[in-house]
């Protein structure tokens, strides 16, 4: 059974910002991981001091996302360049 994908208002900054091709390797990966969230394909890492915090990366783009198991929900929170995407 597949998740449900939510998206922050912010992460929309992003498909509007990066290239096509980008965003399409974004999309699909996404697709995936809310097919299977914890599939060892999907190249994932819990963040530390969270429970249900986890980080996925795409080439240099890091994806931050909070998962939800109970309501099958996974909450996109930030989708940036691996410079940027670890500082407050």
């Amino acid at each position: 059974m597949s998740y449900r994908l939510l998206f922050d208002p912010q992460t929309e900054k992003f498909f509007k910002k990066y290239p096509r091709s980008e965003s399409e390797k974004i999309t699909k990966r996404l697709i995936t991981l809310s097919q299977d969230p914890f599939a060892p394909y999907n190249n994932l890492t819990k963040l530390k001091e969270t429970t249900t915090s986890y980080r996925m990366r795409v080439g240099n783009i890091r994806i931050i996302y909070a998962l939800d198991t109970t309501s099958k929900t996974i909450y996109v929170a930030e989708i940036k360049p691996r410079s940027g995407s670890y500082k407050p």
